[in-house]
């Protein structure tokens, strides 16, 4: 048996704790008894994780790690298990620590535990975005295992390093060829096919590579050897879903649909629904290739039917250890409703309306999945419902849905009860190319107006017409995963920014909690202020060595925790010089004078204080001027006070706050945070903030600008509030002021302030 991990979408391979428990049971150092009874409970836990059943597999590791205690020869190796299936479970903090104590426990005793361990602990840092540490850790653990000659765990190793340091695919392969017969080397043969299989080898597809091709076809026959052999008949499915993709690649489809029919047997037999959702994707892609479009529909129809029974018992992470959204709810949702779109009868308006609402819809259930992952909950984020976007009509007012396909970009534009279609004949990549060139010049002052006027062309000038003909004053922009970090307000025409044109509200989701509930009717609220201009207070010292370095804008070293820890307490005072905002101070001054408020600043900053504050529910709008951070979930994201870091399950609180549910915040202001996941993860950022503090509408920027330039906007933007203009309506004004001015006019200072939720 072995584990398999995969992180960040990419495909991450590790020799897995059943094969430590071999070595390590086979040890006459602990009680035959006991160590039989927790063998057991650790290999079942095993088998439930590999069948998808997480929590149930943690339940047999913590009954071993009871018995376990006082045992290190048993105990460790049931950590190590422990840790990795709280990796999967996404419960990061548990993993960290128990993987930490297997780690430095077995560093003079179990060599291929302390290997093992420190590879878990890589995987486990890329996750979080802490590359210099995970790179310690790989590295370290690599080392290792080529020290005492663990074949299989180097092959491992050299797996889940192949994507970031260009490993060619015949070291791997040698390595797993030196491993003697079992069923560990099949696992890796059948992981090491399947990064080929998704791997453009030297920039070609794999059809066009035949030695590569048939190196994958003996790879996935030795593992489907195995997986008879040991009556696995999961492992069998899988082999066979392999092959099929390897044929699908060389477009023999015949074969494909030969083997899904057989997979299908398997997977139905075993219950394996996820394995069904899989060979259904495979069966509809086959057929559409084949030009039967009603009979991949029908093949998808079923795939989203079963996904959506199980979606939500899902977890974050499948026990691959692949994002669940990123392997089965994307793809198939999105095949889904590309095929649906491709079948829409163009001569029925009412028809086609029906599809567009469905496309919607189906697509929500993507974007609502990433934002379940960032709150890491399967369960309903929402707390309370106040209207149907489907049956919400404003005036004045359109919704622009962009939907990107592999091969063309749907563009679905809504106003009242009337929806029309636009197909646009680019590629998914092109898009992608010139949205991050767009956002890579404005980050760096470069001339950004080709990119600008390019993606101008595509998500906006074919619905301008309609825009104009409806006389649309606000554009509800709902971006799809791979743009959300491309500020639409910047897309440019020639002449005039899209901002110039309509006011821009962008939502990461449209089944936002709170989006079309009404305003409190009692508007005489104050404001929360809340502000650090020096953050020289403890919060500093608890920032993650990582972190602090992304904040500073310096590189981090690879080292050791310890020595990190050292070298960052030795450079405070350089940090908190970076990590200033001058202007902060004149920023919250000059909207406390706006009205009446409470304004906490630097010291006075501190998280019991803001918590108290917002929880009197006495505040319409939070202004919170600071540095914040978001990482890959709300664990990973916080809001610096003086005293500590206020992470965003903090917030957890409020959404049972009484005063706070009958008087909810009308606006969350965040004026100085960052990204380590890329600016996609903004969007989930702020909707997760806006989530947890059960805030109507948040406003924040993209990426981090200027202290100057946000002094600037927040004073130009909270006038216009206090003028009474909509969200929306001094959103656009603050940004159109900055494009006229001299020294803001630069998309750079302006384009990345988004508003999310609620417009009015």
């Amino acid at each position: 048996m072995t584990s398999i991990i995969k992180a960040n979408k990419m495909k991450i391979t590790a020799v897995g704790f059943a094969v430590v428990t071999a070595l390590v049971w086979s040890q006459p150092a602990y009680s035959a008894s006991s160590g039989n009874q927790i063998t057991e409970w650790v290999q079942q836990g095993e088998l439930l994780r590999d069948s998808g059943q997480l929590q149930e597999a943690q339940d047999n590791f913590d009954k071993a790690l009871k018995e376990a205690a006082g045992q290190p020869d048993v105990y460790l190796p049931a950590l190590t298990a422990s840790g990795y299936n709280a990796l999967l479970l996404n419960n990061t903090e548990a993993a960290e620590q128990q993987l930490k104590e297997a780690y430095e426990k077995s560093a003079k005793g179990n060599s291929y535990l302390h290997a093992l361990a420190g590879e878990y602990l890589g995987t486990l840092y890329r996750t979080l975005g802490a590359d210099d540490r995970a790179s310690f850790y790989f590295n370290a653990a690599l080392e290792q295992a080529k020290a005492n000659a663990f074949h299989d765990l180097e092959a491992g190793i050299l797996l889940q390093q192949a994507s970031d340091q260009n490993v060619q695919p015949a070291a791997i392969a040698d390595k797993i060829a030196a491993l003697p017969d079992g069923y560990a080397k099949a696992r890796l043969l059948l992981q090491w096919a399947e990064w080929v299989l998704d791997s453009a080898l030297n920039g070609s597809p794999l059809a066009e590579q035949p030695l590569w091709a048939d190196k994958a076809y003996h790879a996935i026959s030795a593992a489907q050897l195995a997986a008879i052999a040991n009556k696995d008949k999961r492992f069998q499915a899988e082999s066979l879903i392999a092959l099929a993709r390897l044929y699908y690649q060389q477009a023999r489809y015949e074969d494909v649909l030969v083997l899904v029919d057989q997979g299908f047997a398997l997977a139905s037999e075993m219950r394996a629904s996820e394995l069904l959702v899989k060979l259904n994707r495979l069966k509809g892609d086959s057929l559409k290739r084949q030009g039967n479009i009603s009979g991949a529909l029908q093949a998808y129809t079923e795939a989203v039917a079963t996904l959506g029974a199980i979606k939500n018992e899902l977890p974050i992470n499948l026990p691959s250890g692949q994002s669940s959204v990123e392997v089965l709810i994307d793809p198939v949702y999105r095949g889904y409703v590309d095929l649906l779109l491709l079948s829409t009868n163009k001569t029925n308006a009412a028809s086609g309306e029906a599809t567009m609402l469905a496309a919607i819809n189906s697509m929500e259930v993507v974007k609502n999945a990433d934002m379940q992952d960032y709150l890491l909950s399967r369960c309903s984020n929402l707390t309370e419902k106040h209207g149907d976007w489907t049956h919400q009509s404003y005036p004045n007012t359109a919704l622009l849905y962009p939907i990107i396909f592999k091969d063309r970009l749907v563009l679905i534009l809504k106003s009242g009860d009337k929806y029309y279609h636009h197909t646009v004949n680019v590629s998914a990549d092109d898009i992608q190319r010139q949205s991050a060139a767009l956002v890579s010049a404005l980050q760096n002052g470069k001339n950004y107006k080709p990119a600008a006027k390019q993606l101008n062309q595509w998500f906006l000038a074919p619905v301008r017409a309609e825009l104009q003909q409806l006389k649309t004053q606000t554009i509800i922009y709902v971006p799809d995963r791979s743009v959300r970090g491309m500020p639409i307000s910047a897309l440019y025409d020639g002449k005039h920014f899209a901002v110039e044109q309509q006011a821009i509200v962008t939502l990461p989701e449209l089944d936002l909690d709170n989006l079309f509930r009404p305003k409190a009717a009692n508007q005489n609220r104050e404001t929360l202020i809340a502000g650090i201009s020096r953050p020289d207070g403890p919060s500093i010292d608890q920032l993650p060595s990582n972190i602090a370095a992304n904040l500073a804008g310096v590189s981090s070293e690879t080292l050791s925790e310890k020595e990190s820890e050292k070298s960052r307490q030795s450079n405070r005072k350089h940090l908190v010089d970076s990590l200033s905002l001058p202007s902060v101070e004149t920023e919250v001054n000059k909207i406390a004078s706006m009205g009446k408020s409470q304004l906490l600043l630097n010291k006075t900053f501190t998280a019991d204080t803001f918590k108290t504050d917002l929880e009197s529910a006495k505040y319409a709008n939070v202004h919170l001027a600071s540095h914040g951070y978001f990482g890959k979930n709300i664990k990973d994201s916080f809001v610096m006070a003086y005293d500590k870091n206020i992470s965003f399950q903090d917030f957890d609180d409020t959404l049972k706050n009484k005063n706070l549910k009958q008087n909810p915040i009308e606006l969350l202001t965040l004026s100085a945070c960052e990204t380590a996941e890329g600016n996609d993860r903004m969007l989930l950022g702020f909707s997760g903030l806006a989530v947890k503090s059960n805030a109507l509408s948040a406003v924040g920027s993209l990426w981090s600008i200027d202290d100057a330039a946000a002094l600037q906007f927040m004073k130009t933007f909270y006038s216009g509030l206090n003028n009474s203009l909509s969200k929306a309506q001094a959103m656009q004004q603050a940004q159109v002021a900055m494009i006229q001015s001299h020294e803001f006019h630069h998309p750079y200072y302006w384009s990345p302030f988004v508003l999310i939720g609620n417009w009015q």
